[in-house]
């Protein structure tokens, strides 16, 4: 356990040193390290709890090491991209769990919504049933936009399942 939460705190430093860095890369033209990097950050992310990825959400939207609300912003940005790329059902379950705890900004969850249901794979009916708990939550209910979004996420997510072939579908 001990060991496990000692990778985590590494693992961390090394998503908010992938995030500084193509925030960085942000302001000028985009170097042709930027995808390396993005891409080394969504492996990153993927190899996360729910929990861990809520607590590097949490910590890198509100960084205090942040100079400016710009650069703010920007890693903001790339960390929604990122984790909306990451594909995995515990990146479901934390969406969820930030929705509910109201600690996710409304316009980063449509991005969300959009990316993971796309993203997921294999999409199973796990994770089809955690993005309908997602659709029926009351704080999705109660914004017309973010209500629009869920549903058309689990219908994508519904759609890809039913084309899976039948002995697949059962996982």
């Amino acid at each position: 356990r001990e060991q496990s939460q000692e990778s985590f705190v590494e693992r961390k430093e090394k998503i908010t040193r992938l995030c500084d860095e193509l925030s960085r890369g942000q302001k000028e033209t985009i170097s042709e390290e930027a995808p390396k990097t993005f891409i080394k950050l969504v492996i990153e992310l993927r190899q996360l709890s729910a929990e861990q990825l809520k607590e590097v959400y949490q910590e890198l939207k509100s960084s205090k090491e942040q100079t400016t609300k710009e650069q703010d912003s920007e890693t903001r940005k790339l960390l929604v991209d990122a984790f909306s790329m990451t594909g995995t059902e515990e990146a479901l379950k934390a969406l969820k769990d930030g929705i509910d705890e109201k600690g996710i900004r409304e316009g980063d969850i449509s991005k969300l919504l959009a990316g993971l249901s796309v993203s997921i794979n294999p999409t199973t009916p796990k994770s089809t049933g955690i993005m309908l708990e997602i659709a029926k939550s009351k704080q999705i209910a109660e914004n017309k936009v973010l209500r629009k979004a869920a549903w058309l996420a689990f219908g994508t997510m519904v759609h890809r399942l039913a084309k899976r072939p039948q002995h697949m579908a059962e996982t």
